[in-house]
């Protein structure tokens, strides 16, 4: 039997090593096998980032209907952690599906929170998302 750790590990580093836009397509792949592993594992960890790489490689590949049937599954999962890193990344996306429904006023809601929630657990990518985010609105620091 292999180790589910080790496993993941394996997948996180194959991952990495495709992280360039040309291998989209190889790191779905990647994402669903981790998707199944973290299934399979009940590891919400693994199962959170496997989430986090398919909506990523989804959206690059412009699957948005795909794509609009996973952030429930991670907003289930998100809470059950109390990861605040991984809830501001969860709160970017539902902001970014919210936006061409035509949703500006909850849009804007939600980017404006994901931002302090991501900082506030220390993630540093948070802050530079709300500025660039900020500076394609054109709005004021």
């Amino acid at each position: 039997m292999v180790d589910p750790d080790a496993a993941f590990l394996e997948l996180h580093a194959q991952h990495a090593r495709f992280l360039s836009p040309e291998h989209v397509a190889e790191r779905l792949a990647i994402a669903e096998r981790a998707t199944q592993l973290g299934r399979l594992t009940g590891e919400d960890e693994v199962l959170a980032s496997a989430l986090l790489w398919r909506i990523d490689a989804l959206f690059q590949l412009g699957r948005i209907v795909e794509l609009s049937a996973e952030p429930p599954v991670l907003a289930s999962i998100v809470q059950r952690m109390r990861d605040e890193s991984r809830h501001a990344r969860y709160a970017f996306i539902r902001a970014t599906l919210l936006h061409p429904e035509g949703s500006s006023d909850a849009t804007r809601e939600r980017a404006d929170r994901a931002p302090e929630i991501g900082t506030r657990a220390g993630d540093s990518c948070s802050l530079t998302q709300w500025r660039l985010t900020k500076r394609r609105r054109r709005l004021p620091d």
